[in-house]
């Protein structure tokens, strides 16, 4: 009887033996795993920084631009409504040097003029 015991005791022991060893498998494992996720994280906070100081460095630049195309548009909006002074001084010349294009230069000049 007493060698039955000692047996099935042997045997238990070695079974919890080996959920041990297994248990400290996955205890490995998971310290590596915890590992590999703080230095993942490290480099997220690394990242995370790196994107705050660009979008910084950015704001300043898009401001800028946004202020130069409201400049050009408004340059662009003023040169539309003004009419070229030589443009319009080569047309006077030629009104007063060539009396057959009167009508077609004071034409164009009405057509310019709006």
């Amino acid at each position: 009887v007493l060698k039955a015991e000692a047996r099935r005791k042997a045997a238990e022991a070695e079974r919890l033996q080996e959920q041990n060893d297994e248990l400290m498998g996955e205890v490995t494992e998971l310290r590596v795993v915890r590992e590999r996720l703080s230095r993942t994280q490290e480099e997220l906070d690394v990242r995370v920084e790196e994107i705050m100081r660009l979008q910084a460095e950015v704001a300043p630049i898009r401001a800028a631009l946004s202020e130069s195309v409201t400049k050009l548009s408004d340059l662009m909006q003023n040169n539309s409504d003004s009419v070229d002074k030589r443009v319009f001084a080569k047309l006077l010349v030629t009104y007063f040097s060539n009396p057959s294009q009167k009508r077609d230069v004071l034409e164009l000049m009405t057509n310019i003029l709006g």
